[in-house]
């Protein structure tokens, strides 16, 4: 499992350390590739999809009473979003309080909303426990977008570098992350964070490739 303040490449543990230089994480002396990092990050979501489903199937079983469930599934949202964000940031210690600011924002505005209409919709009775249960995982795919818009941030005010969006693994992409991914390199303040403004939503697999201007004309 990802920490707050370390990531794992693998069964062996070996610790990432993180390289401010080149705002990429190192394991030893070689740097971790985007590939290994969104594998990382694709590991992540799924603990997260699986906390969130077990808190839907404690609510389904009556084991923890809706209030509970509501209370607990704010929290693991919140707690989700926050370590994506500090992994997305290079770990806690490069995480401050602008950035847990933006995190929050998107809390009050998107998620919390979401969260009060879901709950609105299993009190009056209109989801099955099979789509309760989906609905909650979706919560889990939705943290990612917290890591992508943390690690935009690093590059603020670098205006010699330029982000494509990549499509991710997913079977079938929607029409707007086909039209992000095709413009090809733009300017970072162009760029589209995964999981945003797309009829994919939570869904989202896409990712976002950074690079210099100077190593694309290279």
């Amino acid at each position: 499992m990802l920490s707050d303040n370390l990531l794992h490449l693998d069964a062996r543990a070996k610790s990432l350390k993180w390289d401010k230089k080149t705002n990429s994480y190192k394991l030893g002396n070689r740097k971790v590739s985007d590939a290994q990092l969104y594998r990382l990050i694709r590991s992540e979501v799924k603990v997260n999809e699986q906390k969130f489903e077990k808190l839907a199937n404690r609510l389904i079983s009556g084991d923890i009473s809706f209030e509970q469930w509501q209370s607990q599934m704010s929290d693991t949202i919140r707690r989700s979003h926050v370590k994506m964000a500090r992994i997305g940031r290079g770990g806690k210690s490069n995480t401050f309080a602008y950035h847990y600011l933006m995190t929050g924002n998107d809390m009050r505005t998107i998620h919390y909303p979401a969260l009060q209409q879901f709950s609105q919709e299993i009190a009056d009775g209109k989801l099955t426990p099979k789509q309760i249960v989906a609905r909650s995982k979706l919560y889990g795919s939705a943290s990612k977008n917290s890591f992508e818009v943390a690690r935009l941030s690093l590059y603020d005010n670098q205006p010699e570098t330029l982000a494509r969006r990549r499509l991710g693994a997913c079977r079938d992409h929607c029409s707007d992350c086909l039209r992000y991914a095709s413009a090809g390199w733009v300017s970072l303040s162009a760029i589209i964070p995964p999981g945003e403004r797309c009829q994919c939503k939570m869904n989202c697999c896409c990712s976002v490739e950074i690079k210099s201007n100077a190593q694309i004309q290279a």
